[in-house]
Formats: structure tokens, sequence, C-alpha cells
């Protein structure tokens, strides 16, 4: 068992090269046992959620189950293509690409290590072969278009945690500083591994295309523009025109957004067209949302649906003046606790001693040796009123005022 880099990332193996030694059904019980592993962390886990019921792990049990389903896919060298090598009895399907898909041109003998298939291991191999060439060079050109949408996404991850690391360290939340290079280190992985992957795979091309051509000027011709119009699909996909935008959480990467970029290399932008980025809302990126954070609009306020009724009682002691045309209603408390009831507008209360005139807004108060407690005043625009002479009700004094609301009192 060792740690090794794969596919441009870390992975543990195990080196079972020694088991070509067993039987058949040895060698597919050997294949199989990473998702052996899968499957018991999958039933762990399942049941510490029966235990303690919670949630997150139920994704937990998902993610290991879609592991398993990408190992079983024989694209790569992966468990599902070691059970098809064993169970076809053909232990290398990927050196033979090359001279199965030779044996379909016409007229030309097939190789040895294709007429060594018999029956149906040759139709199994040659129809795998068909669909590994064919997932490869859609996914060669998908990255190829989609390069610079793939450069934007990890260059604005990148910024966003160097963002993080110097206030990580400046706040002493060392630990989160570490956690943030450590993941800038893994978003420049798949780049790397890209990077790399695309020179060897330019090269070894590069290599065969010269040997098969040597000597022959159809053929050269041939590669040569099949050559033009691959770096003219390049061209018209990495050339700066408003694409290097990162991917959104919206988009999904499916097959019919794939066949759509196609359509749309004419247009000089097929990984992101004008359209796209608008229904994108412009594709911001990750360092844009996070300065500017989205915040739902404001919620209409309600209007206040007037009442039709005259208000019952005020809790506190309360007097409004009106114009000489307009008359409000107010209910008062007295300050001994009773409730006065209502005058009318002919009737107003003043304090021995004489009459009051109220100021432009003013307040009819008592100046007696019992007033009434201090209070909050409404006004309306200002007005003047003259209030009659009239005695006072009694020693204990009450403020009230006019009113043209009818008679109300409280209970």
């Amino acid at each position: 068992m060792g740690v090794g880099i794969y596919i441009v990332w870390p992975a543990f193996y195990t080196d079972i090269t020694d088991a070509y030694r067993l039987s058949k059904r040895g060698r597919l019980r050997t294949d199989v046992g990473g998702m052996y592993f899968n499957a018991i962390f999958a039933l762990i886990i399942a049941g510490l959620y029966a235990a303690t019921s919670f949630a997150p792990l139920l994704l937990l049990i998902m993610l290991q189950n879609f592991a398993i389903l990408q190992q079983a896919l024989p694209l790569l060298r992966l468990d599902g293509y070691y059970i098809l090598s064993d169970l076809t009895g053909v232990p290398d399907i990927f050196q033979r690409i090359r001279p199965v898909l030779a044996s379909f041109i016409p007229g030309r003998p097939a190789d040895d290590r294709v007429t060594a298939l018999k029956g149906w291991v040759r139709i199994v191999v040659s129809a795998y072969v068909l669909m590994i060439v064919a997932f490869l060079g859609l996914t060669v050109l998908a990255l190829v278009i989609n390069l610079p949408r793939i450069v934007a996404t990890g260059y604005d991850s990148a910024a966003v945690h160097e963002q993080a690391i110097g206030p990580d360290f400046s706040h002493g939340q060392a630990l989160k500083g570490v956690l943030d290079g450590i993941q800038m280190l893994f978003l420049i992985l798949p780049g790397a591994g890209l990077a790399y992957t695309a020179v060897r795979v330019a090269r070894r091309s590069t290599q065969g295309a010269y040997r098969w051509s040597s000597g022959q000027p159809v053929r050269q011709v041939t590669l040569g523009l099949a050559g033009a119009a691959a770096v003219a699909v390049a061209a018209v996909s990495w050339l700066p025109n408003g694409e290097y935008r990162p991917l959104q959480p919206a988009e999904r990467g499916t097959l019919t957004g794939f066949i759509h970029q196609l359509a749309a290399l004419p247009t000089g932008r097929p990984s992101l067209t004008v359209e796209r980025q608008q229904q994108l809302g412009g594709a911001p990126t990750e360092r844009q949302r996070l300065a500017h954070p989205t915040t739902p609009p404001p919620k209409s306020p309600t209007p206040a649906t007037p009442s039709a009724s005259p208000p019952s009682r005020t809790t506190s002691s309360a007097t409004t003046t009106s114009s000489a045309t307009t008359t409000s209603s107010t209910t008062t408390n007295s300050t001994n606790g009773t409730d006065t009831g209502a005058t009318s507008p002919s009737q107003t209360g003043t304090a021995p001693g004489g009459t009051a005139t109220a100021p432009a807004s003013s307040t009819s108060t008592a100046p007696s040796s019992t007033t009434a407690p201090s209070s909050p005043t409404t006004t309306t625009p200002p007005s003047t009123t003259t209030a009659g002479p009239a005695s006072a009700p009694s020693a204990s004094s009450t403020a009230t005022a006019t009113t043209s609301a009818p008679p109300t009192s409280a209970p």
C-alpha cells in the first residue's frame, strides 16, 4: 500500500500485480475490493445515523454510492476497467485501441492482437474501443472550449482564499489560514494536471502523426488540415472575448449544454455567449458576490385601514385643537381615575378663575391646585380656540376638551 498522485489527485493505492496468479473468480473479487470498502463504510455511516439521527450523515452515504458508480465506469483505469478486462480475459484493452480501429479500415488486414480475439470477446472489445474513443474525443473538445471558464474559476477561488489568509493570521486564526493555503494548493493541482496531460497528449500525438504520415503526401495534407482546424477552434475559444468568467452554481455541465456550445462556435465565445451571460446575471465572480451580497427587496408597508368608529378611550390624557371649521374628538381620563363624559362642541371645561384662551398649538389645562398629569400632546395645524366661561365641576378639577364625536365613556 502507498500514497501517490493519480489523475492529478493524491490517492491511496494497493499494488495487486500478483493478482494475475489467481483464478478468474479470484481476480474479480480483487477488482471489486474498493467497492467492498465503500459499501462497508456506507453501512457503518448508516448505523451511526440510525443511532444519532444526524441528517448530514445521509449525504455521506449518498457520496459513497456515487463513488461506487464512479469506480465502476470503465473509462479510466479504475475498478470498472479491470473488471471488464478480467471478464473478457483481455489484460491490456487500452493497448489494443489502435489495432482495433485499424481493423475497421476496409481492405486492410487485421492485426494479430485483433484476430486473437474470438467470438463475443472481439465484439465487446471493439464496442468498448469505439465508445472510449468517442468519449475521449468529446472530453478533449469540451475541455478546449471551456478552458477559459475553468481557468477563471480556479483563479477566482484561489484569489478568495488568498485574500482570506492575511485576515486569518491577523485575527489569531492560524489554523484557518493554513487551511486556506492548503485549499489554494488543491486548486492549483487540477490546472497543473491538465497542463501536464495536454503536453503529453500533444507530444505523443505529434510523434504518432509524424510516423504515420512520413513519406505520404496525402496523409500529410490531411494532418495539416486537421491541425489547422484544431488551432482555429482553440483560438476561437481561448482569445479573450468576455468569456473568462467563473462557472456559476446554477450551471450543471450537461450534454445538452455542450451541444449548445458547439452551435455557438461561430460567435467567438462558445463557452459563455452573451445571452447565457445575461441569464446568469452577468456571471459574477465569487469575490464580487462576497463584496456585494444580494439582499432581498424591502417589503412594502401595509397601509393602515381607517377606523369607522371614533376611539372609545385613550390611555393617556390628551388634548386636540381644531381649526374654526373642523372639530376633532378626544377622550381623556381624569386625574382621580374617574372617566369624564365627552361634552358637546358648545361646552368647554375651564378651571376656576375665568376664561382661558388656547395658543396656536395650545392645550387647555386647569391652573388649579390639582392638574392633569403630564402626558403626550397631539396637535393639528395651528389654530385658536377660545373657551367660554364655565364653573369648575368640583374641587377635584378635571381637564376636558371639545369633541364632535358621540358621547363615549370608558367602562
